[in-house]
C-alpha cells in the first residue's frame, strides 16, 4: 500500500472559534452540531445530504427595501409617509400592504415605525422565491412514460376540461409542442405586459402538457390539460412574494382547477399563505416542488399546509441527491434528468433535459388533472388523499420522512374507488359538531392527554369552560417524524376566537399559554399538518397534550435596577422563574469574577417560547453617577439603553431563532467586572433578525408568553494557560500562500506550525481549551498509510468548535526555489460531523 504522505508533507489540523466556546472538545466521538455566540444557527450533518445548516438563510432571501405589512385596517398615505415608506400594493381582501422603502439606509428604522402603528399585525421584508431546477444539457429518454405508467393513466382519464395555472417564469408561447394547449399569459410583475418566455417555466409546462402524437419532442402527463401561463419573475432573478400571490389569486379568478409552483425560498411569506388558503377555499388544488436543498429544510410555498409537496427520485426510485426529504413531503416523482420543451434565448423553442424537485411537482400536477378530468368535483384534500394513498410505497411502510407516501401512480390513482375515500377526508368541524363531538375535559391542576391519529386528516377535540381572564398552559408534544399543530376555539354565545398554534417542526413541542378574552366553551384540538398518519399497524402516530391550569405562581421578580445577585456556579433549577410577561419579560441576573476564567450560560428551553440570552459589562450601561438618581429615572435611563430607540448591543448574546430551544452561550470573564445577564422572551426586529429567525416572518410577532418554569445555569471554568503560541498576529491569508525556503522577512508561518503544534497520535483523544474568542489550537499527525480517517468532537454540553484540516505541501516555484504551503484537505463547514479524510 502506497504511503499517504511523500516528500515532507505533513497533515496539520487546525481547531479555531467560530462560535465562541469556552471549553475544549476531545476527539473520537460523534457529535450534531454546535450554537453559540451571537445566536449563529448550528451546522447539522444530516442523513441523504450534504453538512449544512438547515435554517441558513441567504441575503437574496429577503429583499432588502420592500416591506409588507398586515393591516387590520389600510394605513393611510400620511402614515405611509411618516413610517418612511411608499405604497406599491394593497390586497384589500387579505389585508396586506406592500410598501417600497424610501432609504434603505433606515430600514430598521422604518419597521419599527410600522409596527407602532396600532391597525398593524405585523411586518415582515418581502420575500424573494427561486426557481427549483438544476441545469443538464444531455438530452434523455423520458423514462417518467413508464415509470409512472402514463399512457395508461391516460387512456383511463375523463373528457372535462381542466385549467393548470403554472405559477413560474413566463412560457414560449410559440414552442410547437405547447401550441394549442397555452390560455393568454398573465405578467405579476408588469400586468401590461405578456408574460416574458424563459426556460424554467416552459419546460414545467412541457412536463405537465406537451403535446402528444405530433411527431416532435415528447409528450405531458396531460397532455389534454389547458395551461393558463402566470409569469411571476419576468426574467428577472427572483420573485418577490407579492407577486406571487397576486398569480395565486388571479389563478383563482380564470378558474385554474390545478396550481403548480415549481419555485421556492427558505423563507415563509404570511401573504402567499392566505392567498394559498384562499385558493383551497375555491377548491382549487396547489402543487409546489419540494426543495433542491438536499436535506430537511422546509421549503415554502410547498411546506404549507394544504399544499402537495413533491420531492425528486431518478430513474431507479431513488431519491436525488438534491431533492428536500422530511416530513414536510408528501410523495415523490420523477426529477432527475427530465426530457422537455424550454426556451433559450439563442436558439428559441428547443428541447432539453433539466433536473430538480421543479420537474418534479408538475408529474403530480399533471397526474391531479387527470384524475380532475375524470371527477371534477374532487376536492384539493380528496386530491391529495388519492395520489397518496395510491402511491407506490419506496421506503419505510407507509408514510416515512424520506419518501413521503411514496411514488405517485397515475394509472393506479385514476383506477381508485372514490366513494371509498373515507369521509372524515372531507370533515370541516363546525362549532356545532364541536360541540357535540368533543370529549369534555375538567382542567383543575394538571391535565394530561394521549390518543393516536390513525386515519387521515384526523383530528382529536377535547372542550372546557373557561372563564374571562383565566390561562390555560398548553403543552403538544408529537411522535418524532410527524408535524402536529394545536387548534383553538373558544366561543360564547356572542364571540368566536380561532387560534393555530404551529410554531415547530417535528421533533420539538409545541406550546401556548391562552388567556381568555371572554367566557365561554374552549375547544382545543391536534392534528397532523400534512394530513400524514402511521398506517403500517405500529401506532406510531401519537402525541402527547399536557393542559395546566394558571394558579398564579410567585415569580422572582427582577429588573435591571434590581437584578439578581448570583455566585457561580449558579443554577435556579426548580425554582419559580416564568417569562409570563403579556408583553414580554426580562429578567435579570448579575455576576463577577476573582480571577479569570471562561463562562458557559445554558438557558434550557420553553416549549412555545423564542428566548434570548443577553450578557452586558455593567460600565457599559450605568453611567458613572446612577447611584445619585431616584430609582424612577433610572430605570427610565435603562429602559431606553436596553429596549429604546438608544438602545445598545450587548457585549455577548445568543439566539437560536426558534421556538421550544434552549440557548447556549460562552465567553471570557475578567475579575474587577460586573456582568449582567438578561433572560427575555421579547422579539429584536431588525432586518438582521428576520434572517435569524425565521419565526418573524408571520403574522403573529407578538412574544410568547409562559407559566412553565425556565432553568438557567452560569459555569466558570479556570483554563490551563494556551497549549501553542496561535494566534502569532500573523495575516490570516498567510496559512495557505506560499513561502519559500530560507525567506527573510515576516516569521515563517508553516515553519511556526511545525515547531508549535501539538503531536496527535492516530486513535488518541486530542484534548485543549480555547482560552479566548480568537483562540486556535493546532495538531499535528502524520499517517503511516492510506486510508479513510475520521476526525471528531464530543460534545460535553456546549458549543462544539470549528475544525479545519490542512496538508504542510511542498513544491517548487517558476525558478526552481523549494516552497511550503498549506493545502487544505477539508472545507470547514464540513467539521460539525465526522471528517473523513
Amino acid at each position: 500500500m502506497k504511503k499517504w504522505i511523500r516528500r515532507a508533507s505533513l497533515l496539520t489540523v487546525g481547531v479555531s472559534l467560530i462560535a465562541t466556546s469556552a471549553y475544549a472538545g476531545q476527539g473520537s466521538a460523534s457529535i450534531e452540531g454546535f450554537n453559540g455566540f451571537s445566536g449563529i444557527p448550528a451546522l447539522q450533518l444530516h442523513p441523504w445530504g450534504s453538512s449544512k445548516n438547515p435554517d441558513t438563510v441567504p441575503d437574496s432571501a429577503l429583499s432588502d427595501d420592500t416591506l409588507v405589512i398586515k393591516f387590520t385596517k389600510p394605513l393611510s398615505p400620511s402614515e405611509h409617509r411618516m413610517a418612511g415608506g411608499t405604497l406599491i400594493k394593497q390586497f384589500s381582501d387579505l389585508h396586506y400592504s406592500v410598501v417600497k422603502i424610501r432609504d434603505k439606509k433606515n430600514l430598521d428604522q422604518t419597521i419599527e415605525k410600522y409596527r407602532k402603528f396600532s391597525n398593524v399585525l405585523a411586518v415582515t421584508p418581502s420575500a424573494v422565491y427561486k426557481p427549483l431546477s438544476v441545469g443538464d444539457p444531455k438530452i434523455a429518454e423520458q423514462y417518467q412514460i413508464d415509470q409512472l405508467h402514463l399512457d395508461k393513466a391516460q387512456a383511463l382519464a375523463g373528457n372535462n376540461p381542466v385549467t393548470v395555472a403554472v405559477i413560474d417564469q413566463g412560457i414560449d408561447v410559440n414552442h410547437p409542442d405547447l401550441k394549442g394547449r397555452l390560455l393568454p399569459s398573465y405578467n405579476a410583475v408588469t400586468p401590461m405586459n405578456q408574460g416574458t418566455p424563459d426556460f424554467h417555466g416552459t419546460h414545467v409546462a412541457g412536463i405537465i402538457a406537451a403535446d402528444k402524437g405530433n411527431g416532435i419532442g415528447g409528450y405531458g402527463v396531460n397532455p389534454k390539460a389547458k395551461i393558463l401561463p402566470i409569469d411571476v419573475f419576468d426574467r428577472s432573478y427572483g420573485a418577490s412574494d407579492f407577486s406571487i400571490a397576486q398569480g395565486i389569486l388571479y389563478a383563482v379568478d380564470k378558474g385554474a382547477k390545478v396550481i403548480n409552483m415549481s419555485l421556492g425560498s427558505p423563507m415563509p411569506s404570511p401573504l402567499i399563505e392566505d392567498a394559498i388558503k384562499k385558493a383551497l377555499e375555491k377548491n382549487v388544488t396547489i402543487v409546489a416542488a419540494a426543495g433542491n436543498a438536499g436535506d430537511d429544510t422546509l421549503n415554502y410555498p410547498a411546506a404549507y399546509e394544504g399544499v402537495i409537496s413533491v420531492g425528486s427520485v431518478n430513474k431507479e426510485k431513488k431519491l436525488s441527491s438534491f431533492s428536500t426529504y422530511g416530513t414536510s413531503v408528501d410523495v415523490v416523482a420523477p426529477g432527475d434528468e427530465i426530457y422537455s420543451t424550454i426556451y433559450e434565448y439563442e436558439r428559441k423553442s428547443s428541447y432539453r433535459k433539466l433536473s430538480g424537485t421543479s420537474m418534479a411537482a408538475p408529474m403530480v400536477t399533471g397526474a391531479a388533472s387527470l384524475l380532475l378530468s375524470k371527477y371534477p368535483k374532487l376536492t384539493p384534500y380528496q386530491v391529495e388523499y388519492i395520489l397518496e394513498h395510491t402511491a407506490e410505497d419506496l421506503g419505510d411502510k407507509g408514510f416515512d420522512v424520506k419518501y413521503g407516501n411514496g411514488l405517485i401512480n397515475p394509472a393506479a390513482a385514476l383506477q381508485f374507488n372514490v366513494k371509498k375515500i373515507p369521509d372524515i377526508v372531507n370533515q370541516t368541524w363546525s362549532k356545532q359538531e364541536l360541540m357535540s363531538d368533543a370529549v369534555p375535559v375538567s382542567v383543575k391542576g394538571k391535565l394530561e392527554l394521549k390518543a393516536n391519529l390513525l386515519k387521515p386528516y384526523e383530528e382529536k377535540w377535547y372542550k372546557t369552560d373557561i372563564q374571562k381572564g383565566e390561562s390555560l398552559q398548553f403543552v403538544l408534544d408529537g411522535a418524532a417524524q410527524f408535524d402536529y399543530k394545536l387548534m383553538l376555539q373558544l366561543y360564547s354565545n356572542n364571540d368566536k376566537m380561532l387560534a393555530d398554534v404551529n410554531k415547530v417542526r417535528e421533533g420539538k413541542k409545541e406550546g401556548k399559554l391562552f388567556t381568555a378574552p371572554f367566557s365561554g366553551t374552549l375547544f382545543f384540538g391536534v392534528k397532523d399538518v400534512n394530513g400524514s398518519y402511521d398506517d403500517s399497524g405500529r401506532a406510531l402516530s401519537n402525541f402527547k397534550l399536557q393542559v395546566e391550569k394558571s394558579a398564579g405562581l410567585p415569580d422572582a421578580e427582577s429588573s435591571i435596577v434590581k437584578p439578581i445577585d448570583v455566585e457561580l456556579p449558579f443554577s435556579n433549577k426548580g425554582e419559580t422563574n416564568y417569562l409570563d410577561g403579556e408583553n414580554g419579560e426580562d429578567d435579570f441576573y448579575r455576576f463577577s469574577v476573582k480571577e479569570p476564567q471562561a463562562i458557559s450560560i445554558n438557558l434550557s428551553d420553553i416549549p412555545g417560547v423564542d428566548t434570548s440570552v443577553s450578557v452586558y459589562i455593567a460600565d457599559q450601561i450605568f453611567p458613572p453617577d446612577m447611584n445619585t438618581l431616584p430609582s424612577e429615572e433610572q430605570q427610565a435611563i435603562l429602559d431606553r439603553l436596553l429596549s429604546g430607540e438608544t438602545k445598545i448591543d450587548p457585549a455577548f448574546y445568543a439566539n437560536k431563532g426558534s421556538y421550544s430551544d434552549g440557548e447556549s452561550l460562552g465567553f471570557s470573564a475578567s475579575p474587577g467586572t460586573q456582568y449582567i445577564v438578561k433572560v427575555s422572551n421579547k422579539n429584536d426586529v431588525g432586518m438582521n433578525n428576520y434572517f435569524l429567525n425565521k419565526g418573524l416572518m408571520n403574522n403573529d410577532q407578538k412574544p410568547e408568553p409562559s407559566i412553565i418554569p425556565y432553568s438557567l445555569d452560569i459555569q466558570g471554568k479556570i483554563l490551563p494557560p494556551d497549549e501553542d503560541m496561535f494566534p502569532a498576529g500573523g495575516p490570516e491569508d498567510d496559512k495557505g500562500a506560499g513561502k519559500e525556503a530560507g525567506d527573510e522577512g515576516q516569521p515563517d508561518f508553516i515553519q511556526m506550525l511545525k515547531d508549535g503544534a501539538q503531536p496527535y497520535e492516530m486513535g488518541s483523544d486530542g484534548r485543549g481549551s480555547l482560552q479566548m474568542q480568537e483562540d486556535e489550537d493546532w495538531f499535528s499527525v502524520t499517517a503511516s498509510e492510506t486510508g479513510i480517517y475520521e476526525f471528531d468532537f464530543a460534545q460535553e454540553g456546549f458549543s462544539v468548535p470549528v475544525m479545519e484540516m490542512y496538508r504542510i505541501q511542498e513544491d517548487k516555484d517558476e525558478n526552481g526555489k523549494p516552497v511550503q504551503y498549506l493545502a487544505r484537505l477539508a472545507p470547514t463547514s464540513s467539521m460539525t460531523g465526522p471528517v473523513r479524510r
